[in-house]
């Protein structure tokens, strides 16, 4: 069995940590799961958790002038340290995924023309808006690793073999 995060899960709680998280390392470690995550989702993750510190910092900033002189001084230190914290979280949270065991899965190879003709004709994951790209992208990464993993037991039922996945290319 595996497990694909989106950027999503990790935005949500962003070093990964908790009871669950551990569970889930564990489950790794156990081999009982194997936990793979795209490029693309970390490259995601690490532009929000960016986006949303820089809000914040820029918040604290205009708040300075309200405070007295000593306190202006520890937001300034808080300032610096999210600073500091975001311009290292993608290293963090890389650190962490190798930690849990996870395997960080490359941008998929697709043709440029299959993705615009998806989104064209608002085919899933795209909208009625044609949006839906980096779901795509996630998608054609999902299908890849349904194609390519072998399931735990090979004389067991293979529950995927009914349909052709090579159609949801």
């Amino acid at each position: 069995m595996f497990l694909l995060l989106d950027a999503n899960v990790i935005v949500g709680n962003p070093l990964l940590r908790g009871r669950q998280w551990d569970a889930v390392a564990d489950a790794v470690a156990s081999e009982a799961l194997d936990l793979y995550v795209p490029e693309l989702a970390v490259d995601e993750a690490v532009a929000r958790y960016r986006d949303s510190a820089a809000l914040r910092e820029r918040e604290a900033k205009k708040a300075l002038k309200t405070w007295p002189p000593r306190s202006r001084e520890l937001v300034q230190e808080a300032i610096n340290a999210s600073e500091s914290f975001a311009a290292e979280y993608e290293s963090l949270l890389r650190a962490r995924l190798e930690q849990m065991g996870a395997e960080i899965v490359g941008y998929p190879e697709v043709e440029h023309r299959e993705v615009a003709l998806r989104a064209i004709s608002r085919s899933a994951p795209f909208d009625r808006e044609g949006n839906g790209y980096r779901d795509a992208l996630h998608w054609y990464v999902f299908v890849d690793l349904l194609l390519t993993c072998e399931p735990e037991d090979p004389h067991g039922p293979r529950p995927f073999e009914w349909w052709s996945f090579a159609s949801l290319r």
